[in-house]
């Protein structure tokens, strides 16, 4: 038997295992856990043939035995990550959520903030309406395997005309067990007309431990409504991450969303947008910064749906010693998406002989009265500027961290919430190289 095809069949025994967990769930979600289960049958991990995968070996991750996890307590769930941040938050162990060290505190009126597994209970209707209407889990592996296998994640729905004035932290906290742990988090964000929320997603785990986390968001920004979304990626460099973030807007809409990837062994970003009312505006930005034999892969597609709508992405890469990094973009417009204002930007900055980067931003253009343009760059130090930097007086290594955070910066700066941004700056400084 085939090392894939033994995953698969670790995967299908986890779902069989989680079978008591769901004896109380309604009849509708474990139909679908069984569909989307059936799927991942039929699919199996993605191979090193599939076109979105061929520069993202999973190797790693099939020949390594995963299992569930059994806790919910962690000695890192006490430290809050940032410092001065008020926020209102949950708190997940190993895909599992802790109310003891959660601090939801108290939100607008009407605003609904609680985990999956309560709001299946409580709001039944509600999420049968949203889970998996973004998330295409038919044809993607890892996204079948999360809807069959979730256990737990986050339910926040903000009612129309609604500013919840606080931002929303949910933490996510991998720690060590008898064995490696998987952990499936489903997470739905609503977002009705002409409400405002920033949501920021972390997720942490102590060095040297092994684990695989597999999120998935499905996000629903209605008509005039404002999201600042953020992600802080600083998993064990031992671990392994793929996430999917799925996002759908209407009219008038404002979507800005950071991605900030520090951790994982290896790590894939799934990000699939559809814009479907006009002048929306979708700024998607992301920044990896690797250093070992780290990898990240960003995969992208953005559909432009509707007239007057702007989306700008912008990626960049810091990639030291043998690390690797995989940009994949692809801006879709239809042809009734007249007037659309698209950029897609992809900048790598690699330190070493060794590391490297592949990069392919696309176009795909139906509607004949557009703006759209996509472009890639990869180089390395500006020797002139680390030149000019030393001649005055700065040591080499000073002088190319320096250069380095310049680059990077352009991305932290954008970070409208200052404990999110002095978390993430001092992330990139110690990762910085020193020699």
């Amino acid at each position: 038997m085939s090392q894939l095809m033994e995953a698969k069949d670790t995967f299908l025994s986890l779902f069989d295992e989680a079978s008591s967990d769901r004896s109380g769930e309604p009849g509708w979600l474990r139909q679908l856990r069984q569909n989307a289960m059936d799927r991942f049958g039929e699919m199996g991990l993605p191979k090193a043939t599939d076109e979105a995968w061929r520069e993202t070996s999973i190797k790693p991750i099939v020949e390594g035995t995963f299992g569930r996890s059994s806790s919910s307590e962690s000695a890192l769930a006490s430290d809050y990550y940032y410092k001065g941040f008020d926020a209102h938050q949950l708190v997940f162990v190993n895909g599992r959520f802790n109310a003891e060290r959660s601090n939801i505190g108290d939100l607008p009126a009407g605003v609904k903030l609680t985990n999956f597994a309560d709001a299946v209970t409580k709001y039944g209707e509600m999420v049968q309406d949203y889970l998996g209407r973004l998330c295409d889990w038919k044809e993607r592996s890892f996204a079948a395997l999360n809807t069959a296998l979730a256990g737990d994640g986050y339910f926040l729905h903000v009612p129309k005309n609604t500013v919840v004035d606080r931002p929303i932290n949910v933490l996510w906290i991998s720690e060590p067990g008898d064995q490696a742990a998987a952990s499936f988090a489903r997470n739905i964000l609503i977002v009705e007309e002409s409400a405002d929320v920033k949501l920021v997603e972390t997720h942490i785990g102590p060095q040297g431990t092994t684990y695989l986390t597999c999120p998935v968001t499905e996000n629903f920004v209605s008509a005039n409504a404002n999201v600042d979304h953020y992600v802080v990626q600083d998993d064990s460099t031992k671990a392994f991450h793929i996430g999917e973030q799925c996002l759908e807007q209407g009219r008038d809409s404002r979507f800005r969303s950071h991605t900030f990837t520090f951790g994982a062994s290896i790590t894939r970003n799934g990000v699939f947008g559809y814009l479907r009312g006009e002048n929306i505006d979708s700024i998607l930005n992301g920044l990896y910064v690797l250093r070992g034999k780290q990898h990240c892969a960003t995969f992208m597609q953005m559909e432009h749906i509707a007239p007057h709508c702007d989306s700008h992405e912008l990626y960049k890469g810091v990639l030291d010693e043998e690390s690797s990094g995989v940009f994949r973009g692809r801006i879709f417009v239809h042809q009734t998406a007249q007037k659309t204002d698209a950029k897609q930007t992809n900048q790598n900055l690699l330190l070493t002989d060794k590391a490297q980067v592949m990069s392919k931003p696309q176009l795909e253009i139906y509607a004949d009265d557009v703006k759209c343009t996509h472009g890639a760059t990869t180089g390395q130090l500006d020797r002139e500027a680390l030149f000019y930097l030393r001649s005055r007086g700065l040591r080499k290594n000073e002088a190319r961290a320096l250069l380095i955070h310049a680059f990077a910066s352009d991305l932290t700066e954008r970070v409208q919430i200052d404990a999110i941004r002095d978390k993430v700056e001092e992330l990139l400084w110690e990762r910085l190289p020193r020699s």
